[in-house]
């Protein structure tokens, strides 16, 4: 009976011990930026990824702006982003945030 009751207890404390989390897949998109509008807060890049491929108008992530600010001549240089959505859609402005990268941000290859 006791062995019977461990089990039953055991049991109850694993299904109550079952926590569920949410995750959302976020989009890394790799573009050329064409301009920047720091007042409103948005970039126009023309992606190269099939997912969002052409140019795109997105708006840059709040906590970013002041990332941008520091790299010179940012327009033409080929960066990553991390689109705040799984999928890129066509009918809204979405949000996207600097790719991390080991040592900071550092600009890719120039456009020529």
């Amino acid at each position: 009976m006791k062995i019977k009751s461990l089990i039953l207890a055991a049991i109850l404390f694993c299904l109550c011990s079952v926590t569920f989390s949410y995750g959302k897949d976020n989009l890394i998109i790799f573009g050329v930026v064409k301009d920047v509008d720091l007042r409103k807060g948005e970039i126009v890049l023309e992606v190269k990824t099939g997912a969002c491929y052409g140019e795109r108008t997105f708006i840059i992530d709040e906590k970013e702006i002041e990332k941008i600010k520091k790299i010179d001549d940012i327009v033409g240089t080929k960066m990553r982003f991390i689109l705040n959505d799984s999928v890129c859609k066509t009918d809204e402005e979405q949000t996207i945030r600097l790719f991390p990268l080991k040592g900071g941000i550092r600009h890719e290859e120039k456009r020529k």
